[in-house]
């Protein structure tokens, strides 16, 4: 695993999948989605394919339109939303009219996440090997 603390966030870099904490009162938008990316692509390269975990602890502001641009985003295979924060309301299902029917998730819980995101990382593998 590889640690990378950005100005706006922590990221830690899997073999196959990323799990990103944003800070608090950051507005992501499209620059700072595109820092990602980059960060994913010198990482994992233009071939592999890998699953984000978002760790929703703060309290910040996501531009829905990113998951739009994530959707020609090639390497990426899904999104897992964990909702750690008490009393918050969740908005991973408005994000998700924006990404891949059935591709970005909510959760109450990180394991489950990451249960989910190991499936659906297998599921397309299934599915290349086809």
């Amino acid at each position: 695993m590889k640690l990378i603390h950005l100005e706006f966030g922590r990221f830690e870099l899997h073999d196959h999948y990323v799990v990103g904490e944003i800070f608090e009162g950051v507005h992501f938008d499209h620059d700072l989605n595109q820092i990602v990316k980059d960060l994913a692509m010198e990482n994992y390269g233009p071939i592999k394919k890998v699953g984000y975990i978002s760790v929703r602890r703060h309290n910040y502001s996501v531009d829905p339109l990113v998951h739009f641009e994530n959707k020609r985003f090639q390497i990426l295979n899904s999104v897992a939303v964990v909702n750690v924060r008490e009393n918050s309301r969740p908005t991973h299902d408005i994000e998700a009219c924006f990404y891949w029917k059935n591709r970005l998730k909510g959760f109450d819980d990180q394991q489950v996440a990451l249960n989910w995101t190991q499936r659906m990382l297998d599921q397309s593998q299934k599915t290349l090997l086809n």
